[in-house]
């Protein structure tokens, strides 16, 4: 006999359409992750050219399970980030990988960002401001 317990089984997701403003502006490219504030599965997405983006728990856009959310934003400015070659000076990840966005965005824990996700509720906008 084979006994499969699956955390979360039963759940339904709620498709999450999103969009992320830097400074009132469309961020497109941004990477966003959603980590569940009572734990469980995290969920990520990617904003396109229009700053939107749509959460993918498991399969692509199936979205979140209802709850509260801390999030994360990474948005690298990818035409300046270094090619690493054999013997360069060592470079700091901040001059490898140079952000869009201010460094607290880039984790939940100092983020600020939260979302209460529901089957009521399942628009999400992630107003990020640049100032430190």
């Amino acid at each position: 006999m084979v006994l499969v317990l699956c955390a979360g089984c039963g759940t339904s997701l709620v498709k999450v359409e999103g969009e992320i403003l830097l400074d009132g502006k469309p961020l497109p490219g941004a990477s966003v992750m959603f980590v569940p504030q009572a734990g469980g599965r995290p969920a990520s997405g990617k904003s396109d050219v229009a700053s939107k983006f749509h959460l993918t728990t498991t399969n692509p856009n199936d979205g979140v399970a209802p709850g509260q959310y801390s999030i994360s934003v990474v948005a690298l400015d990818e035409k300046k980030i270094k090619p690493v070659a054999k013997g360069d000076p060592q470079l700091s990840e901040s001059e490898l990988y140079p952000s869009l966005i201010p460094a607290r965005y880039n984790s939940f824990n100092t983020s600020g960002l939260n979302a209460d996700v529901s089957a009521e509720q399942p628009r999400v906008k992630l107003e990020l401001n640049s100032a430190p």
